[in-house]
């Protein structure tokens, strides 16, 4: 990646997004978005002008929205709507999730359709590059535009509130000093143009969507290891089952797994304990499969969303208008985010269900051997975390109730369901860890070596557990760092090729 980044109209992926959030480069405008910037600002000023009635630049917001604004109250307005909505409250996000907030503002911003100062994007801009992260808490939010969590970054342009800059945390205005900047100015519909989008349904979402596939991949390791610690019947993966049924995600699943199981020695029926084994095993290509093609969905929705602008009142260069636009009304990633919630918890089913299975067979088999030194009573913990994945489950996009008065009486709630979703995926991966954790132990404790494929993950396990007896806890937490290799979102979420 060159050492500054333009955004400069180009069409951004989710794999580029993510490189951008862990890389932070220097970012500028392109040309066009420059121009384009300006050009949008010039509607603004002249709907500012003549006095026309616009949501947000001579009225007030939500419920006073037929209230009009003076010429003299418009800077001011829109300083103290920064400061109103700043109600961010909760768990203070990581400067990561902060940073895919602002590139994904910054990439509204380069539309030329929130009709922005440009002299407000430079100071976005100067905080992005001189890596100055806002502080941001993570409730706020109901999905109609992330006003709490935008303005909570928007008024430390202010010299309001907090920030971190070089590992430290300490006021806004005294981070400006330091790298000789003055708080923003600014100008008619400003403030709305900082905090009316999505950005953070967008960038938490985009973040949310890459774990979920980090652990979805570890998964597709762990679940053949343990077949090969069960003695697994293999007859499912049989490449006739795919052709008589034409979904591309279980092709794709089983396709996968032919390949880490190549010449394992359960290709030998013989070798199979049972004709047929458990649903939980058998029907893992169409799970995860159907879980593919849920994300597979989240994925074209965030990168439309991302691509697109949430603003309102949205500014049509083109024409010279100023409209008012419901366009934050993010309910294609909410509802795609729902969808992987519950894919989750079902998946979490299946593997809770494989550990039992795990479990009882070591002991059935005990005699066999030594495995790992984890101690504790397994099962237990798997059915917690299990019901905790269906609890989560759970809708929560059809739980806001009308806002400013009845006026804002409907809501996404996609920051809702991205915020579940990643605790659902954190608990997923544990499940993950332990189902690689149990296969590791009965493959040792029966002296048995997996196919060629998947021979690193136990020897991966074994060298991050050492020899001394642990907890199943500390085992877990141990294993935590523990990442497959992981393809691009682009390859993994293509189910037309």
């Amino acid at each position: 990646m060159s050492a500054t980044f333009l955004l400069d109209g180009q069409r951004l992926t989710l794999d580029r997004f993510v490189e951008l959030v862990d890389a932070a480069p220097s970012i500028a405008l392109g040309e066009a978005q420059h121009r384009a910037v300006e050009r949008a600002r010039a509607v603004v000023q002249e709907h500012e002008d003549r006095g026309a009635a616009v949501y947000g630049l001579t009225t007030r917001l939500g419920s006073g929205r037929d209230h009009r604004i003076d010429q003299e109250e418009m800077r001011t307005f829109q300083e103290e709507m920064v400061l109103y909505h700043a109600g961010d409250v909760g768990e203070v996000l990581s400067e990561r999730e902060v940073r895919a907030i602002m590139l994904a503002r910054l990439r509204g911003f380069a539309e030329g359709c929130s009709g922005i100062s440009p002299s407000v994007v430079s100071d976005y801009l100067a905080f992005w590059n001189h890596g100055i992260t806002p502080v941001v808490r993570r409730d706020g939010s109901v999905g109609a535009s992330d006003l709490a969590l935008l303005a909570a970054i928007a008024r430390t342009l202010l010299g309001f509130g907090e920030v971190v800059h070089q590992g430290e945390r300490l006021p806004a205005d005294l981070a400006l000093s330091r790298i000789g900047a003055t708080p923003s100015r600014l100008g008619g519909k400003d403030g709305l143009a900082l905090i009316s989008a999505n950005s953070y349904s967008i960038g938490a979402g985009i973040l949310a969507l890459r774990e979920y596939l980090d652990v979805f991949e570890l998964m597709l390791g762990s679940f053949s290891l343990q077949l090969e610690a069960v003695d697994a019947n293999l007859s499912w993966l049989d490449t006739a089952c795919d052709a008589a049924r034409p979904f591309t995600g279980q092709h794709r699943v089983a396709e996968d797994l032919r390949r880490r199981l190549a010449d394992s020695r359960l290709a030998d029926p013989e070798t199979a304990g049972s004709l047929q084994d458990p649903l939980s095993a058998r029907s893992f290509s169409h799970l995860c499969g159907a879980a593919l093609e849920t994300a597979a969905g989240a994925g074209r929705a965030l990168e439309r969303e991302l691509n697109g602008s949430g603003d309102n009142p949205l500014v049509d260069i083109a024409s010279g208008r100023m409209i008012s636009s419901a366009n934050f009304s993010a309910f294609e990633i909410a509802f795609a985010f729902e969808g992987l919630r519950v894919a989750a918890a079902q998946l979490g089913n299946s593997i809770e269900r494989r550990l039992q299975n795990l479990a009882r067979f070591r002991y059935q088999r005990a005699e066999e051997g030594v495995g790992l030194p984890v101690t504790g009573t397994f099962t237990f913990a798997f059915a917690a975390i299990s019901a905790r994945l269906r609890a989560l489950a759970n809708p929560v996009t059809l739980s806001i109730p009308p806002l400013a008065l009845g006026q804002e009486d409907s809501a996404s709630g996609a920051p809702l369901a991205i915020d579940a979703t990643a605790q659902s995926v954190r608990l997923l991966r544990e499940l993950v860890l332990a189902e690689l954790l149990l296969s590791t132990d009965l493959l040792r404790a029966r002296e048995l070596e997996p196919a060629p494929g998947l021979r690193h993950l136990p020897q991966q396990v074994e060298q991050i557990l050492g020899a001394s007896p642990i907890s199943l806890g500390e085992a877990l937490e141990r294993l935590s760092g523990l990442r497959a290799p992981s393809r691009s979102m682009a390859e993994l979420l293509d189910l037309d090729s």
